[in-house]
């Protein structure tokens, strides 16, 4: 059931156009992850911005790697750059849909503008 739980939500998220069923197996590994095994570790992830998202990341990465980690440790880790890389997927993807939005209002404006000057030389004419 938890399953179906986690694919109810990916639809959700992503839509119907998931692009492959990899995509759903990773998020649903991810998901777990962060969710089901590290919760609070992860929780306050999502809303961060991207400089944050670096700064979690960089903070991660400078573990001594000679240290010897728990399974614990090393699951609190994973989790937490699974997190900050799918939290830094949504801000692209966030920043693709509004590059995509402003690039077909400036094409909107294009058009109109072509048309205005159409217009324009026809009543030269």
């Amino acid at each position: 059931m938890p399953y179906l739980s986690h694919m109810c939500q990916l639809l959700a998220t992503f839509g119907p156009n998931v692009l492959a069923i990899w995509d759903i197996e990773a998020w649903l590994w991810l998901s777990a992850m962060t969710g089901n095994l590290l919760p609070e570790a992860a929780s306050g992830l999502q809303h961060l911005s991207r400089e944050q998202l670096d700064d979690n990341l960089s903070r991660l990465m400078s573990h001594d790697p000679t240290q010897d980690y728990s399974h614990k440790e090393l699951a609190k880790i994973i989790g937490s750059l699974a997190h900050n890389l799918l939290a830094q997927a949504r801000l692209s993807k966030a920043r693709i849909s509004h590059l995509e939005q402003k690039a077909a209002a400036l094409k909107l404006r294009a058009e109109e503008a072509w048309r205005d000057l159409a217009l324009a030389q026809s009543q030269l004419d």
